[in-house]
């Protein structure tokens, strides 16, 4: 796994990840400002759900 890059102005989340950050992974160099936006919103709102839901699959 990559480490991010350093955050920059276009960055209106204030998250740290930045379509440039997106970019430097393999695979992900072609995709624009909004494509990558897009994606990385869809990242937290998955890693949301998963975070709110993982305890109830954890059994005691």
């Amino acid at each position: 796994m990559q480490t991010p890059n350093k955050p920059t102005v276009t960055d209106s989340s204030q998250s740290g990840y930045t379509p440039d950050w997106l970019r430097s992974f393999k695979g992900c160099s072609h995709y624009n400002d909004e494509q990558a936006f897009e994606i990385i919103n869809s990242l937290k709102t998955l890693a949301k759900i998963l975070a709110n839901n993982i305890h109830k699959n954890i059994k005691y």
